[in-house]
C-alpha cells in the first residue's frame, strides 16, 4: 500500500487588493478564517504523528483529504471573486501567485534532501533520489509515483524522501485545469449555477473512478488526479455556496460534527483499509462540515478551539512542516547508522526536531519571497521561477480576439494610447537607445 501523505493548499482566506473601479462591498468570507488555519493544523498534525508512528492515529493520513477540501474552497473562493469583480481571470498572475507562494520553499527542501541523499544514502538510492526530484520540479511525482507503485518489484523499495511531493502535483494538476474549466462555465457572467454545475459534474466523474480504481489500481486510485480531484471540487462547491452559508444559522455544531469525523477516521482507519475510495467520504465530509459551518462566523463552533494560539502557530508553519518532517524522517536512519529504522519515540523526535528547518525556511525564505515588494506590485514576475515551475507556461499569448475569449466575454481588449495613424513625428517619442517595452497588462497578466 503506498504511503500516505498530506498537502497542504498555500492561499490564505484574506482578501486581494481591490482596484477603485472595481471595489465591491466586503463580504463575510473575505475575511481571514483562523479556523481554516486551525484546521490545517489538524491535518498535519494526523499526518506527521501518523508518520511517526503514533499508535493512535494509524489513519492520520487522512490528513490529505482535509488538506485538498481545504485547497479547492480557497482558490475557488479567490477565482470566483476575481472572476465577479473583473469579468476574467489573470491566469499569468494566478499562476505567479502560486509559484512564489510554493516554488522557493520546495526548491530548498528538495535541494537540502538530494543533498543529504548523496551524502549518506547508497548511490543507487541517491540516483532514485534525484529522478524524483526531477518529477517533483516538473509537478509529475505522483504519476511517477503511481507507476511505481504498480510494478511488483518495488514492493519492497524504501519510500522517496521526496514522496510527499504527490500531493502538491495533485493540486498544481488541478489548477491547471479548473480555471480555464471556471472561465469556460461563466463566459458572459459569474454564474454561480453554471459553475456548480461543472463541478458537480467533474466531482461525480472523479469519484466514480475513485471507488473503481481503489479496488483494481490502488496506487493510480491513491496518486492520481482523476480520483482525487472530487476531493477538490467538494471544497470549490463550499466556496460557490459562501455567500448563502454566511446567512445561515445553527451552523455552530456542523462544525464539531466535522471536526469529530476527520478525527474519527483517523482513529478507526489503518494501512488495510481501502482507501481512498468510499472511506474518503467520511474525512473529506468531515472538512466540507468544519468549513462550510464556520463561513457564518459563529463563535461557538468548533473556531472556538481552532483559533487558540497554538493551533493558529501550528497552522502558519503547516506547509514548512510538511515540507520538512517527511525528508528528515526518512534520512534521520542513514544519518545515525539505524539498519533497522528508528523506534516510535525516536521518529517523534526527528518529527518534532523538523519545525526548526520549518520555522526558519519561513522565515528566511518564504516570507521574504511572497511579500517581496517585487512580487506583490505584479504577480506575474513570479513566473521568474520558471525552472522550477511546472511544464506549462505561466503566462500564454494575450493577443488577438482568442485572449478576450478565453477571459470572458467581459474582459475588454487593450487599445494603445494613440491609434498608429494620428501619430506624427511631433507627438511620437523617440525610444531611449538599449530600452525594451515593458510587457503589457493584457487580460492574461
Amino acid at each position: 500500500m503506498p504511503s500516505r501523505n498530506a498537502t497542504y493548499e498555500p492561499y490564505r482566506a484574506a482578501p486581494e487588493a481591490r482596484t477603485a473601479q472595481t471595489r465591491a462591498p466586503e463580504q463575510p468570507q473575505d475575511r481571514f478564517r483562523p479556523d481554516i488555519e486551525g484546521l490545517r493544523a489538524v491535518a498535519v498534525l494526523l499526518v506527521v504523528a501518523n508518520h511517526a508512528g503514533l499508535g493512535l492515529v494509524h489513519g492520520g493520513y487522512v490528513g490529505v483529504d482535509v488538506f485538498f477540501v481545504i485547497s479547492g474552497f480557497l482558490i475557488t473562493l479567490h477565482l470566483f471573486r476575481e472572476l465577479q469583480r473583473t469579468g476574467r481571470i489573470g491566469f499569468g498572475a494566478f499562476y505567479g501567485r502560486r509559484i512564489v507562494r510554493l516554488l522557493p520553499a520546495s526548491t530548498v527542501v528538495v535541494i537540502a534532501t538530494v543533498a543529504a541523499a548523496w551524502t549518506w544514502m547508497s548511490p543507487v538510492q541517491a540516483k532514485a533520489v534525484v529522478f524524483d526530484a526531477l518529477s517533483a520540479a516538473a509537478y509529475g511525482i505522483n504519476v511517477r509515483l503511481a507507476v511505481l507503485g504498480t510494478d511488483y518489484l518495488s514492493a519492497e523499495l524504501e519510500p522517496s524522501p521526496l514522496q510527499h511531493f504527490w500531493s502538491l502535483a495533485v493540486e498544481e494538476q488541478f489548477y491547471f485545469i479548473w480555471p480555464l474549466l471556471l472561465v469556460a462555465a461563466a463566459t458572459r457572467r459569474a454564474s454561480r449555477r453554471s459553475a456548480a454545475i461543472a463541478l458537480t459534474l467533474l466531482g461525480v466523474v472523479s469519484f466514480a473512478v475513485c471507488v473503481w480504481q481503489t479496488g483494481h489500481s490502488q496506487p493510480w486510485a491513491y496518486f492520481g488526479i482523476q480520483a482525487r480531484a472530487w476531493e477538490l471540487a467538494a471544497g470549490a462547491l463550499v466556496a460557490l455556496a459562501a455567500e448563502r452559508l454566511a446567512k445561515a444559522r445553527g451552523t455552530a455544531a456542523l462544525t464539531w460534527l466535522g471536526l469529530a469525523a476527520i478525527v474519527a477516521a483517523a482513529v478507526m482507519f489503518d494501512e488495510t483499509t481501502r482507501f481512498p475510495g468510499m472511506a474518503a467520504l467520511l474525512p473529506v465530509g468531515g472538512a466540507v462540515l468544519v468549513i462550510a459551518g464556520g463561513c457564518a462566523k459563529s463563535p461557538k463552533g468548533a473556531v472556538a478551539l481552532l483559533k487558540t494560539p497554538p493551533m493558529q502557530a501550528i497552522g502558519k508553519l503547516s506547509y514548512s512542516w510538511y515540507l520538512w518532517h517527511w525528508p528528515a524522517l526518512m534520512l534521520a536512519p542513514h544519518v545515525v547508522g539505524a539498519e533497522h529504522g528508528l523506534g516510535t519515540w525516536a521518529k517523534a523526535a526527528v518529527a518534532a526536531g523538523s519545525l526548526l528547518p520549518a520555522w526558519l525556511s519561513l522565515k528566511l525564505v518564504e516570507n521574504r519571497v511572497r511579500f517581496n515588494p517585487v512580487f506583490k506590485r505584479r504577480p506575474r514576475r513570479g513566473s521568474a521561477w520558471a525552472p522550477c515551475s511546472p511544464p506549462w507556461p505561466a503566462a500564454p499569448p494575450r493577443s488577438s480576439s482568442a485572449c478576450r475569449t478565453r477571459c470572458g466575454a467581459r474582459a475588454p481588449l487593450r487599445t494603445p494610447r494613440r491609434p498608429s495613424h494620428s501619430r506624427t513625428p511631433q507627438t511620437t517619442r523617440p525610444r531611449r537607445r538599449g530600452s525594451s517595452k515593458r510587457p503589457g497588462s493584457g487580460c492574461w497578466s
